[in-house]
């Protein structure tokens, strides 16, 4: 009987555990207020189908290695990377399972500044 008990508290705790939302690294730049101000472009979009958020930057080289630190934080929940460079621009695409979901996080970079990141999926993924 305790063993049952035990079975069926640790199907319980590994259940909330898989519930909660994530707690991703790179969400944290939308929350600085500097972002809001001219040289940044913030979009926003919530519904059921898809989550969307995105900011892009100008010569803003600090934002930038925030950005990158941030994603290489992130990356390493990431069960799917693609890095690579394309006209001009370095990348990176990971892939990060929550709540069966996939969330998408995306960064693209140039050296002198230039730094666009998005994080997108289905609403249920960020629950």
């Amino acid at each position: 009987m305790k063993k049952l008990i035990s079975i069926i508290f640790f199907i319980c705790v590994v259940s909330v555990g898989y519930a909660i939302p994530p707690k991703l690294a790179c969400e944290s730049v939308f929350s600085r207020g500097d972002i809001r101000t001219e040289g940044h472009k913030v979009v926003s979009n919530k519904s059921e189908d898809n989550y969307f958020r995105s900011v892009t930057a100008t010569n803003d080289r600090e934002l930038l290695a925030e950005i990158k630190e941030l994603v290489e934080a992130d990356k390493l929940r990431a069960t799917n990377v693609v890095e690579g460079y394309k006209n001009g621009k370095e990348y990176i695409i990971l892939n990060i399972p929550n709540n069966g979901c996939v969330i998408n996080v995306g960064m693209w970079w140039t050296e002198p500044g230039y730094v666009h990141l998005f994080v997108q999926s289905e609403l249920k993924a960020f629950k």
